[in-house]
């Protein structure tokens, strides 16, 4: 017998957002201080400023890091935001944009049922979870390409206008490059010579739009690349990391990369598999289309699978087009096989509902019981090292969070007639998941806050010091090479020096980290702070010339 479900009307728009803010809670961005690269954006957010096409950040250029999402970040950062909204909302809003994008795609090419399966897919998967949430510029990387992608696509096919589709095209992948680098542009060109007709490469470059198009990835360049060699001569404009030793782990990573695929896009990857099934092809209402954006995918796939340097964060970008194909193949799979995904997809309900319950538990042991029963301590020691602290912090709004994701997740069990369609369930074990991420995972991690804690500590010391007109300076000492997360909580201004004698020879105070008592004995040096951070020790000193410097 057929599977049939009722189709979606557009009512199902705001039960939609509903689903992507509860899923990523946006409200909770700041309970966890920044990580990773985080800190070095952060720090161009703050220091920097707006439309600075450098990244001069503690007297270092940051070659690494490209100038738009910084700029985006400082327009939150000047509206007022914390550090951390301000780097992770645009990359929420960005995931966001993905989403229309994709909606709208699938809208309009495929079926009002097909948008809302493609924009759930791309906001819902295990990758998106994971990353998105992270204040660095490849979301926003992603919704750029995938924008030059559909506009490249509309105007060449759609309006048969190619000088606009490679305009549109190259502009965003110059915005794309703006955000992300070299990486961005290979992104975006790598999948078209592998085009057939009549979307075949070699022809359309024949067309003028092409070389203005050029001209226009070439601008997007010079802007980034002229300031860069003004503001430090020896900056190189160019990634050497393909000169890096392969890592130790690269066999296994290509042993285990389909199958981190199949897990990482879970639970959609469940619903994709039509879009790989040459059996469908024949009924794809758009196959010109569907070839198009499966090009995309394929070539992409196996960019990452070779390249050694490949990370989660750039699985990502396989998401969107996966995701409009997997909404123009949903009501053929339904139809066929709806049964059986319903029953799938119930394994995995139960599963989720049996985290969710034992997540609840947990909040509700007596903290006592940690320690005097031997099965909780041996839980305690293996999964939650660094405490149990949040259980308490947080135990009000996690029990509200855990017992919303258990009654969804019965609902989703004992409703077993057709009114919930089985996009919508796949939809709500994504946000079963993440209710239980925020409720237990996400807090825990906020618990690592070694950066909020040390800057704490040394902005109360630094208060106390007299100021002059201008503001406190505080020196980073050789062999510090990285406290961006720290310096985004501290008060004071950072500025990188190599030597002792590069510190300014007329300045009666200076403040300086080291990791050991300074050797400069022009000036007489009183420690101020000790700290811990990052499994090592930072010292605050305060440098007075000896004699006024006579």
């Amino acid at each position: 017998m057929r599977y049939e479900e009722s189709q979606p009307n557009f009512y199902y728009i705001i039960l939609t957002v509903l689903l992507f803010l509860f899923i990523f809670s946006p409200w909770f961005l700041n309970m966890r201080e920044l990580i990773g690269t985080e800190g070095q954006y952060g720090s161009i957010a703050i220091d920097t400023g707006i439309f600075n096409p450098t990244n001069f950040v503690h007297g270092e250029n940051l070659i690494s890091c490209f100038p738009l999402f910084p700029w985006v970040s400082t327009l939150f950062y000047k509206m007022g935001l914390c550090i951390e909204y301000s780097l992770r909302w645009p990359s929420i809003l960005a995931l966001a944009g993905i989403s229309v994008i994709v909606f709208e795609t699938c809208r309009r090419v495929y079926s009002l049922q097909s948008a809302y399966v493609g924009s759930c897919f791309v906001f819902s998967n295990i990758f998106v979870l994971e990353k998105a949430i992270d204040g660095t510029p490849f979301t926003l990387t992603v919704l750029l390409l995938l924008s030059g992608w559909i506009l490249w696509y509309y105007f060449g096919i759609i309006k048969g206008n190619w000088n606009l589709g490679w305009i549109w095209g190259m502009f965003f992948a110059g915005l794309s490059f703006y955000a992300f680098g070299w990486s961005a542009l290979l992104y975006f060109f790598l999948p078209l010579p592998f085009m057939r007709r009549p979307l075949s490469f070699w022809k359309k470059i024949k067309f003028p739009g092409f070389t203005v198009g050029i001209f226009i990835i070439v601008s997007f360049i010079l802007l980034w690349a002229i300031p860069q060699m003004i503001t430090n001569i020896d900056s190189k404009l160019y990634s050497t990391s393909f000169l890096r030793n392969l890592p130790e782990s690269y066999f296994l990573h290509l042993v285990y990369y389909p199958f981190n695929i199949f897990f990482g896009l879970l639970p959609w990857s469940i619903l994709a598999w039509p879009v790989f099934c040459v059996a469908f092809y024949p009924l794809d209402p758009k196959p010109i289309f569907s070839r198009f954006l499966r090009t995309i995918f394929f070539v992409l796939f196996f960019v990452l699978w070779i390249n050694p340097f490949s990370s989660t964060r750039d699985y990502m970008i396989l998401a969107p087009p996966l995701a409009i194909l997997t909404g123009a193949n949903y009501w053929l799979l339904i139809r066929r096989h709806g049964h059986i995904l319903k029953k799938i997809l119930n394994y995995l309900t139960v599963f989720l509902i049996f985290l969710t319950f034992v997540s609840i538990i947990l909040f509700l042991v007596p903290a006592k019981a940690w320690t005097s029963l031997f099965i909780l301590e041996k839980i305690k020691l293996s999964y939650f090292e660094r405490g149990i602290q949040f259980f308490d912090t947080n135990f009000l709004i996690s029990i509200i969070q855990l017992t919303t994701a258990l009654i969804l997740g019965f609902i989703l069990i004992f409703c077993q007639k057709n009114n919930i369609q089985i996009w919508m369930r796949t939809a709500c074990l994504s946000l079963i998941f993440m209710l239980i991420f925020w409720s237990v995972t996400y807090p825990y991690r906020s618990q690592d806050n070694d950066a909020r804690t040390a800057a704490s500590k040394i902005n109360r010391v630094m208060s106390r010091q007299p100021k002059n007109d201008i503001e406190h300076v505080i020196y980073k000492g050789p062999h510090i090479a990285d406290i961006y997360i720290l310096s985004c909580y501290l008060d004071e201004k950072i500025i990188k020096i190599y030597e002792l004698n590069q510190l300014p020879k007329y300045e009666k105070t200076v403040y300086v980290f080291t990791l050991n008592t300074p050797l400069y004995p022009e000036r007489s040096w009183e420690k101020l702070i000790k700290v811990s951070y990052k499994e090592r020790y930072l010292y605050l000193w305060k440098g007075t010339l000896i004699n006024n410097g006579k």
